[in-house]
């Protein structure tokens, strides 16, 4: 099922959402795995582009150049635990394939909290057949930023190397530590024409999606 941003918002306002105990203005889609804020509800907060030392860009859809369209601020995907207000598990993944090869350093992502516990774990994971396989690297993240702002910054003490040319992918999930944790992961606006890989679990084993538009993230290395 491709994202679509125009059709996901009318279904919105026809029917999904749901009543969970939320802030005002913000609305949730079951049915789409989304969030949606009302206009005007949240303040955009520019990110800082933050590149490690001695590290460059090995993956990014967030487009730093243009600060009032790096990312819908107002638009995203679940990421929840099974005792969520959201009432099940919602894990998230976005492909990527490096051109060079190298060892991550850093991952950003606009992920912003909602409610319940604000940790999620955020890691690099392998690919298996088009799905997230194994987890390479993994960290349970605080997620101190709200919706509407970015960005979550996971920095890896492992050494987790990536090779040009391979398919991996970056994971959003939770645990048995944060069953009750509730966020959303924002969707970019650098490309709305190309699809992109993602997919989704919700407790019963990955599912392949189309992403249009995609989560945004930014992967730094060496």
């Amino acid at each position: 099922m491709i994202k679509n941003l125009v059709v996901v918002l009318t279904a919105l306002a026809l029917n999904g959402t749901a009543a969970v105990a939320l802030p005002p203005g913000v609305h949730v889609n079951k049915v789409a795995r989304t969030v949606t804020i009302d206009r005007g509800t949240m303040t955009f907060v520019r990110p800082v582009q933050h590149v490690p030392k001695d590290s460059k860009i090995i993956f990014s859809n967030i487009d730093y150049l243009y600060p009032k369209g790096m990312y819908f601020c107002c638009y995203g995907f679940d990421i929840a635990g099974p005792d969520s207000a959201l009432g099940f598990q919602v894990w998230t993944a976005i492909a990527f394939t490096p051109k060079k090869s190298g060892d991550v350093t850093e991952i950003e992502a606009g992920i912003g909290y909602l409610e319940g516990d604000n940790t999620i774990n955020f890691g690099i994971w392998s690919d298996s057949n088009g799905l997230p396989g194994a987890e390479l690297a993994g960290t349970d993240e605080t997620v101190s930023q709200t919706i509407g702002e970015c960005c979550a910054v996971v920095t890896f003490k492992k050494k987790v190397s990536v090779n040009a040319g391979t398919q991996y992918w970056v994971v959003a999930s939770t645990d048995s530590t944060n069953t009750t944790a509730f966020s959303s992961w924002l969707a970019n606006s650098t490309d709305v024409v190309d699809v992109a890989k993602e997919a989704y679990n919700e407790g019963t084993g990955w599912v392949a999606e189309s992403g249009l538009p995609a989560v945004n993230v930014t992967v730094y290395g060496k």
